[in-house]
């Protein structure tokens, strides 16, 4: 079947119709036919377009405040992941400033000589600037400790206790007094943390 056999007779057709009919009649036809055509182009063409345009404008407006929500959550997880990291520098820093401070402890007491042979040594040099008397002193490896026997006047033995006790790594565990006609008796036991120190440090 050719084109003009299908479309050539209904075209006829409606010829003839038209021929039949008034101007005025001609004008209400062509009016109703516009608006026939009119409400198809509405009905199945602008309106599934505004609900489409309607419809993508509404995920939008979703889409993009969730997207501000989600910015601003990332932006607040941010900043709070700085805090955190600036707060962890800084105990880091006071951390690696007590550690340094540590170490340079340790290293003065162990730059120093602060075994027993040591203490006796200072003991002896304090007690040569002072009206006392040594008779016995001698250290006991096994206890880390030092033990001194002498003599003297009570101001003079509390002197002495004076000085053992600046050093606070010295601790007197025994002390016995005998008194004399002319001074005071005396017998010390000094426990010595020296050299517990740097096994402390270690651990």
């Amino acid at each position: 079947m050719s084109f003009k056999s299908i479309f050539l007779p209904p075209l006829h057709t409606i010829q003839i119709f038209l021929n039949n009919k008034t101007p005025r009649e001609k004008i209400l036809l062509a009016t109703a036919s516009a608006l026939c055509i009119l409400f198809v182009m509405i009905d199945f063409v602008y309106l599934p377009l505004v609900e489409k345009y309607t419809a993508l404008s509404s995920l939008y407006q979703h889409t993009f405040v969730e997207f501000t929500q989600s910015q601003d959550s990332i932006n607040h997880s941010k900043q709070r992941s700085k805090d955190k990291i600036i707060k962890l520098e800084t105990n880091l820093e006071k951390e690696r400033h007590l550690y340094t401070q540590l170490l340079n402890e340790i290293h003065t007491l162990q730059g120093e000589s602060q075994d027993n042979y040591a203490l006796m040594k200072n003991i002896i040099k304090f007690v040569e600037t002072q009206p006392l008397t040594l008779s016995s002193i001698k250290p006991h490896h096994a206890t880390q400790s030092l033990q001194i026997k002498g003599a003297g006047g009570f101001s003079d033995i509390i002197s002495l206790l004076t000085f053992i006790e600046s050093d606070p790594y010295l601790s007197i565990d025994y002390l016995a007094f005998a008194h004399t006609p002319n001074q005071i008796d005396f017998e010390l036991l000094l426990l010595n943390e020296h050299l517990e120190l740097p096994q402390k440090y270690k651990q």
